[in-house]
């Protein structure tokens, strides 16, 4: 898209800094806003980054390199915090149900992350392949232009707004949460096994 792999290197590095920068400042933010306000702020900034990569000009480099940087900032803002919600909801799912299923959760969740992956890759590969992208070359087609930023911009963004969208369901606030786990402390201080201990 912008005529020189060697750009490669640059736009990768953004993306890779902020993805290695951003989790720091995760717990910080999750103190100031609770976790699903923050996954949300992730996957908007997540969104803005996809966007601008599809509407970007060429010639503005800086511009791509924000952008590049800001999908990064947002996918490790939401890449955090699944972990945390996935435990979180191991203890909704025993307060719900009575049943502790740590195994099972994680085994879903994994699976369910893998196949997403899968499907990305896929995804973008099924999209350059559409457009007519040569990786041979010279100089790509407007259509394979188009391609690469459906591929780096509207279906990542898409993905955004569907992680955005399913957050915004999700019934977990920290004051929740903290009635949930009071709630199983005391029903774990009031149990007794068959053996007539607590």
């Amino acid at each position: 898209m912008l005529g020189d792999p060697a750009l490669y290197t640059a736009l990768i590095g953004a993306q890779t800094g902020m993805y290695f920068l951003a989790p720091v400042f995760v717990p910080w933010l999750v103190r100031r806003i609770d976790k699903r306000p923050a996954y949300l702020l992730g996957c908007l900034v997540w969104t803005v980054g996809t966007l601008g990569l599809l509407v970007a000009p060429a010639s503005a480099l800086w511009l791509v390199v924000v952008c590049f940087g800001l999908v990064g900032a947002g996918l490790a803002v939401v890449a955090t915090l699944q972990w945390s919600l996935e435990a979180d909801t191991v203890e909704y799912g025993q307060w719900r149900t009575g049943t502790r299923a740590e195994g099972t959760t994680y085994a879903v969740y994994s699976f369910v992350r893998k196949v997403g992956q899968a499907l990305g890759g896929a995804a973008v590969s099924y999209t350059l392949a559409l457009a007519g992208y040569s990786g041979t070359a010279a100089v790509q087609s407007p259509e394979a232009v188009w391609g690469i930023r459906i591929a780096t911009g509207l279906i990542p963004g898409i993905a955004a707004l569907i992680a955005l969208a399913v957050m915004l369901a999700y019934p977990l606030s920290r004051a929740r949460f903290q009635e949930i786990t009071a709630e199983l402390d005391r029903r774990r201080s009031s149990h007794v096994d068959a053996f007539g201990i607590r």
